[in-house]
């Protein structure tokens, strides 16, 4: 089986330039990629949907045949966001436009053509895909939105072509179709046994989620479950047992720390534990769509991405994978036919983006499909290491540590990388762009996951709450010193860069520790913490500031205390040189963060630097990245290096 990326790159035309041994931003931000890639349930196919950053192309290839064929194309402004088999031969595609989706069907034939031939024809649908029903080839299960209700219809593809653009009005109990199923209220998630049968949904409510449930499809659905929105009590659904009498569930257990779980409908009791790790909490349970048994859980071993197999799934995908070296916790399955005698897997880590393989059991084959990157060379990235300190209070955080790739060029300077949040998300051991942009230039880079991040067990994060200017950092200044005392890191040449709290955090520590910084970059950062909840979008909600208050701390009653720890008025007591980068149109942080610090700073004549980023919001994008990132590292080199700054490279 050819290499699909050869084909598909000269197809698509793809180029992601370099540029001089890969240092400039954009070869770090790739626009090449692989994804959705779809074995066919009898194995004779393969599809994946290919990226240029600009134009999408959708390929299917025929197992043993030389090369893929071209099927579909979209540009940016339709992107390609699923691929599923509806069937042995035929493919159901959706574009994502504005105002609704565009759906394709196509049909492959292996009659009249050399290699084979297709047969594409898109429609407008309102609604959602439930189910694409691998094995009833030509109906799907398709759920439709009412005021009042939500339905799903097991439908012809060739009646929702036919109706292309329609509305239907499903009150008046006419469809195309036959109607399986009716919940009142909004359905946000409908549960398909193993029968092709609708026997469970969660329903969104204004704070809470319910469960509904029935035992077979002449029966009505019952309410069995709620739990609330902020998931203290959490019960969500997934998937069914195999044989189907109890649901599969994601519970926290006594120490609150999310497992998976039978739930019995009858009795509306968590059972029996079907996969939990201690300590830490499962963050996906991955259906496969032919059989909708849970087939893996995703979960986070600190700083590294776990997956653990159900044990018929490890049975027979790991006697199919042969001499792969990294193993079945390393891989995961993508898609697969029904026999596992043929699938896609995916690889990834702090130096891989991702690169996707086409096992073909039979004949002992693993071929490569396509990377995420193409154009990066991957021996050529940083390692990430990880490593753990204690801090000042004796609780125990984890660390990762970035070092240039450049043999025998230490000891390196350090640039500290705050995560935003700072609570409920983690830095993981993955491929980061923007890090390993900075290796390539010689930085060493540290990312602490302080209190308050996840990954670690529910103790571990609420430990963060209302811990801003105090414990968390707390942690980073553990993580510091930990990483100024090995022999790879120069520590009298540190700088500290962050987003969103990251950025609120590098001021902070640079207030804390005026001596030990030699520059400070803040990103969208909070400057003036009881700002949040006046003119950011979590003022637009009574939720939003609730969980503020829980965070970060109480706007009447500790006002004083908020404005002590926002770096904005302590400007006279910064001796770090400042850069200062902001979004105009960000909502979460607004600019008005920003323009107060720059106010202050020229009040005290305090050395800074601007960047305002034109329609940049709170997330930049990868161009914005592109841009910014250069500036930053030459802030660096003014700071923490002698002579100018050096010059990126052109793409």
């Amino acid at each position: 089986m050819r290499r699909f990326l050869a084909a598909i790159a000269a197809s698509l035309s793809l180029a992601n330039g370099a540029g001089a041994e890969g240092r400039y931003p954009s070869y770090f931000f790739p626009k090449g990629d692989v994804y959705e890639v779809r074995v066919s349930p009898t194995g004779e196919w393969v599809a994946a949907a290919v990226t240029d950053g600009e134009r999408t192309g959708l390929f299917a290839q025929r197992v043993g045949e030389p090369a893929p064929r071209l099927l579909q194309a979209g540009d940016d402004a339709l992107l390609l966001s699923l691929v599923t088999w509806t069937g042995p031969n035929t493919l159901l595609v959706r574009f994502d436009s504005s105002p609704s989706p565009r759906w394709v069907r196509i049909r492959l034939s292996t009659e009249g053509s050399e290699d084979f031939d297709f047969e594409a024809q898109a429609f407008e649908a309102a609604g959602q895909l439930v189910d694409a029903l691998p094995f009833s080839d030509g109906e799907v299960l398709w759920g439709i939105e009412d005021r009042l209700y939500d339905y799903v219809y097991r439908v012809a593809l060739e009646d929702l072509i036919d109706r292309s653009g329609e509305r239907p009005a499903p009150r008046e109990r006419k469809w195309i179709g036959r109607r399986v199923a009716r919940i009142q209220g909004s359905v946000r998630r409908w549960l398909v046994d193993s029968n092709e049968v609708v026997r469970a949904a969660l329903r969104t409510e204004e704070n809470s989620y319910t469960i509904f449930h029935r035992p077979s499809a002449q029966d009505r659905f019952q309410a069995i479950a709620n739990f609330a929105a902020d998931a203290r009590d959490l019960k969500n659904p997934f998937g069914f047992t195999r044989d189907g009498s109890k649901l599969i569930v994601a519970a926290r257990d006594q120490q609150a720390t999310i497992g998976i779980y039978e739930f019995d409908p009858v009795s509306r009791t968590v059972g029996r534990e079907i996969f939990s790790s201690e300590g830490l909490d499962v963050e996906f349970v991955h259906i496969d769509p032919l059989t909708r048994n849970v087939l893996s859980f995703t979960y986070s071993d600190g700083a590294e991405t776990r997956r653990a197999y159900v044990e018929q799934a490890r049975e027979r995908f790991a006697e199919r994978l042969g001499s792969f070296e990294a193993g079945m916790e390393a891989v995961q399955i993508v898609s697969s036919s029904a026999d596992r005698d043929r699938f896609v897997f995916r690889v990834k880590g702090a130096n891989d983006p991702g690169t996707y393989y086409f096992r073909n059991a039979p004949l002992d084959e693993t071929v490569e499909i396509g990377r995420t990157g193409p154009s990066i060379a991957r021996h050529a990235l940083a390692d990430m290491q990880t490593f753990t300190v204690v801090s000042k209070d004796g609780l125990e955080i984890e660390a990762l540590l970035t070092l240039p790739s450049r043999a025998g060029a230490g000891p390196f300077p350090l640039v500290v990388m705050p995560h935003g949040g700072p609570i409920g998300v983690h830095d993981r051991r993955e491929y980061r762009p923007d890090v390993q942009y900075l290796a390539s230039w010689g930085y060493a880079v540290l990312q602490a996951n302080y209190r308050g991040s996840s990954g670690y067990g529910r103790s571990f994060t609420e430990a963060g709450l209302r811990e801003w200017a105090r414990g968390i950092e707390d942690d980073l200044e553990a993580a510091i010193l930990a990483s100024v005392a090995r022999g790879e890191i120069d520590g009298s040449r540190v700088c500290i860069v962050g987003s969103s709290y990251g950025g609120f955090s590098a001021l902070a520590s640079a207030l804390r520790h005026p001596d030990w910084f030699d520059c400070a970059v803040t990103i969208n950062g909070v400057t003036d913490v009881p700002l949040i909840a006046e003119t950011s979008d979590t003022a637009d909600s009574r939720r939003a500031l609730e969980k503020f208050e829980q965070m970060v701390g109480d706007l009447e009653r500790e006002r004083d205390q908020l404005l002590a720890i926002s770096p904005a008025y302590h400007v006279e007591a910064l001796r770090t040189p400042v850069m200062v980068a902001f979004g105009e149109r960000d909502r979460r942080v607004d600019r008005d963060h920003a323009e107060r610090l720059l106010a202050m700073l020229e009040l005290y004549g305090h050395e800074h630097e601007i960047h305002r980023i034109d329609d940049g919001r709170h997330s930049l994008t990868p161009e914005q990245w592109t841009k910014l990132l250069p500036a930053i590292r030459r802030f660096l080199d003014r700071h923490m290096r002698q002579g100018p700054p050096e010059v990126d490279a052109a793409p």
